[in-house]
């Protein structure tokens, strides 16, 4: 949970160890003084939420932590803003959900989808190449039938006018 000026108020383990800083060190302390990374292009939308009242879902998010520098990783996060009794925002709760492996995921399914349409395309090509010339084969054998009827009828009238 944060305040209205973006301080962590309460965090749970499981977030503080994905940051690698302890829980008790992120209390009192803004986004970007733990994480200026993620926080630069982060904390203008957080103030919109905090500003209009409005949830902002379905956030994904890319970035490094201090728990794994130079390691790019991915959360889903939820950001819902926290009313006191007379409906004045006081801050923003927070739900992050990991989707690092999930998305890995994604890149090498993306990464296999793409691959087999070009090979469906490669084969595509290949059958209407093969089919092409199964017809050109096809009309010359009819063409040579057809040589071939109308030789052996003009042999049998030579042979009736003989």
């Amino acid at each position: 949970m944060l305040d209205r000026d973006l301080r962590y108020v309460r965090i749970n383990e499981r977030l503080a160890e994905i940051n690698g800083i302890p829980a008790e060190a992120h209390i009192g302390k803004r986004v970007h003084d733990l994480m200026p990374e993620l926080a630069e292009a982060l904390e203008p939308e957080m103030r919109r939420v905090l500003e209009t009242g409005q949830p902002r879902l379905n956030i994904e998010i890319v970035g490094e932590t201090p728990a794994q520098q130079s390691v790019k990783r991915s959360w889903l996060e939820q950001w819902l803003p926290l009313t006191d009794a007379d409906g004045r925002v006081t801050g923003m709760s927070i739900v992050a959900e990991e989707i690092t492996e999930r998305k890995k995921i994604e890149e090498v399914l993306q990464k296999v989808h793409e691959d087999l349409e070009e090979q469906v395309e490669e084969r595509t090509v290949e059958l209407r190449t093969a089919l092409s010339e199964i017809k050109t084969m096809k009309d010359q054998l009819e063409a040579e039938n057809i040589y071939f009827r109308e030789e052996t009828e003009l042999k049998g009238h030579f042979v009736n006018i003989i």
